[in-house]
C-alpha cells in the first residue's frame, strides 16, 4: 500500500520495523486474464500454479467511484506486476522505492509464478529508464522464465521494439569508438536460431520476430536481424540454395523423361483366337492379351532406358526423405511440420516421393492401374517444388531454420507473386473449399433423399420436392 501510495518515507519506515521485502502478492487480481481461468492450487506452496502460454493481457483497476460504478482499462499487463514488491515499485516508475528496497536486500532475479524477474516485468510495462537502473543494481539479462525467454527475446516475443534495441544496446560490447562510428559486437545467444549445440532455438528473437504475428514485428526485421541474415546468406546460405536447385533441377528432369517413356499399356499384346458356340454356330474370335506385367519386360532400347531412369528418380526419392528424416531428427516435429505448413510446396514434394515409393509394390505385383495413379500424383506434386526455390519473400519473413533465408536473391521476379499464392492457399482457399464441401455434402444427401432417385435421372427432381 506504501508503494501503491507512493510514499517512500512509509516504505522506508516499514522496512526499517522488519517488514518482508520479499512477499509475495499472489491472488486473482495479479495474474493475467488469460490465466485466471486454469489457475490451480498448490498445498506445497501459497502461490498458484499458472499454465505457461500466456500474453500479459489483463485489466487494471483503475478506482471505484459512487454507485458503484468502476472504471476499467484493458492495457497489456497492467495488473501483472510481479507478485513481489520490487516488480510493484519498478513497474510504476518509483525510483526512490526501488532502492530502498535493493538496499534493503531485496533480491531483482526473484522469480515470480511465470518464472519472471523484474526485468521480464519491465519489458512488459515498457519501462527503459527504470530497465537501465535495475541492470545497473545487479539484475541479470539472462534469466529465462516459464517459456524460456529472456527479457529480451521476452521483447522480441511482444514486439517492443524500442525496448528490443534498448537491451541490445546494453548487452553488446563495445570494442572501440571513433567520432559517431562505434564498433560493437552482440552476443548470438538469445539472438541467432542456431544454439551452441546446432540445435534450432524456437525460443531465439530471430525466430519470435520471423514468426510472430504482431504487426510490430516487421519493423523488428530491420537493423540487426536483418544484417545478420545478410551475412548468413553470403557465408553459406546462397550456396547450399543453388547446389539444392540444381540438383532438384536434374533429379525433376530425370522424372519427366522416365514418365515420358513410360508406356500407357502393353505395346507388343499377343492374340489368341477364342471359339463360342451360339446355338449350334460356331464362332471364331480374335482376343487380344495384354501383359499385365508389361512395365517389367526389356523389349526395346527405350524400355532399358526407362528402367535406368526409374532407377534414378527412386533413387533420389529415397534420398529426399532420407534428408526430411534427418531435418525432423535434428529439428523436432514441431519446427519441420511448421515449416511444411508455411510452404505448401515443400509439403507437396514430399508427399511426391512417397507416391514414388508407392510405385514399387505396384510394380512388384504388376497392378499397372495402380502404379499409374501414383506416377501421376507424384508428377503432379513433384511441378510445384519450383515455387519454392522462386519463392522470394521479403525482409518480413526470413526462414532461419535451415541456416539460410528465404531471401532468394535469384527469383525476385516472380518471388512476390509465390508469395501472394502461398497466402491465399493457407487461408481464403482453406476457408473457401471447407465451406463448399459443407455445403455439397450437405445438400447433396437431401437432394437424394427427397428425389426418391432411384435411377441416372437424378435431373428430372432436381428442383421438385417428391414424396417418398
Amino acid at each position: 500500500m506504501a508503494i501503491v501510495n507512493e510514499d517512500p518515507a512509509m516504505v522506508k519506515f516499514l522496512l526499517g520495523k522488519g517488514a518482508d521485502h520479499n512477499q509475495r502478492a499472489c491472488g486473482n487480481f495479479f495474474t493475467p486474464d488469460d490465466q485466471k481461468a486454469q489457475m490451480r492450487s498448490n498445498y506445497e506452496h501459497e502461490w498458484f500454479d499458472l499454465p505457461i502460454e500466456t500474453n500479459y493481457d489483463g485489466y487494471s483497476y483503475w478506482g471505484e467511484y459512487p454507485l458503484g460504478s468502476v472504471i476499467q482499462v484493458q492495457l497489456l499487463g497492467y495488473s501483472y506486476w510481479g507478485e513481489y514488491p520490487l516488480g510493484f515499485a519498478a513497474c510504476l516508475g518509483q525510483e526512490e522505492c526501488v532502492r530502498l528496497l535493493v538496499a534493503k536486500g531485496a533480491n531483482p532475479n526473484l522469480q515470480d509464478s511465470n518464472g519472471n524477474t523484474v526485468l521480464h516485468l519491465l519489458v512488459i510495462h515498457d519501462k527503459s529508464e527504470m530497465f537501465d537502473l535495475l541492470v545497473y543494481l545487479g539484475a541479470k539479462l539472462h534469466v529465462k522464465n516459464t517459456q524460456g525467454l529472456t527479457p529480451l527475446t521476452l521483447a522480441a516475443k511482444l514486439a517492443r521494439r524500442d525496448m528490443y534495441e534498448h537491451i541490445l544496446e546494453l548487452a553488446r560490447e563495445v570494442y572501440w569508438i571513433y567520432g559517431n562510428v562505434t564498433c560493437a559486437g552482440y552476443p548470438l545467444l538469445d539472438i541467432d536460431t542456431i544454439s551452441e549445440t546446432g540445435d534450432i532455438n524456437v525460443n531465439s528473437a530471430m525466430y519470435l520476430v520471423v514468426y510472430g504475428d504482431e504487426p510490430g514485428h516487421l519493423d523488428m526485421i530491420d537493423g540487426m536481424v536483418s544484417h545478420l541474415l545478410e551475412e548468413k546468406w553470403k557465408t553459406f546460405a546462397k550456396y547450399r540454395f543453388y547446389v539444392q536447385f540444381f540438383i532438384f533441377t536434374m533429379y525433376f528432369l530425370v522424372f519427366t523423361m522416365a514418365f515420358y517413356l513410360r508406356p500407357g499399356t502393353d505395346r507388343s499384346p499377343r492374340f489368341r483366337q477364342e471359339t463360342h458356340d451360339d446355338n449350334g454356330t460356331i464362332y471364331v474370335i480374335n482376343v487380344t492379351v495384354r501383359d499385365p506385367c508389361h512395365l517389367l519386360r526389356l523389349r526395346t532400347t527405350e524400355d532399358v532406358v526407362r528402367v535406368v531412369l526409374e532407377t534414378m528418380t527412386l533413387l533420389g526419392a529415397t534420398t529426399y526423405i532420407f534428408m526430411s528424416l534427418k531435418e525432423i531428427y535434428y529439428q523436432g516435429y514441431s519446427i519441420y511440420f511448421r515449416t511444411l505448413i508455411s510452404s505448401p510446396a515443400k509439403a507437396l514434394f514430399m508427399m511426391a516421393n512417397c507416391f514414388v515409393l508407392l510405385m514399387v509394390p505396384g510394380r512388384a505385383a504388376c497392378a499397372y492401374v495402380y502404379e499409374d495413379v501414383m506416377c501421376v500424383l507424384a508428377i503432379l506434386c513433384t511441378t510445384p517444388y519450383f515455387l519454392f526455390f522462386c519463392r522470394q519473400v521479403s525482409s518480413s519473413t526470413p526462414h532461419p531454420c535451415y541456416n539460410r533465408t528465404s531471401l532468394l536473391r535469384g527469383f525476385k521476379l516472380v518471388g512476390p507473386f509465390v508469395e501472394m499464392i502461398y497466402k491465399m492457399i493457407r487461408t481464403d482457399l482453406i476457408r473457401f473449399f471447407t465451406i463448399y464441401l459443407i455445403f455439397v455434402i450437405g445438400f447433396s444427401q437431401s437432394m437424394l433423399k427427397c428425389s426418391c432417385f432411384t435411377g441416372s435421372h437424378v435431373d428430372v427432381f432436381m428442383f421438385h420436392w417428391q414424396p417418398c
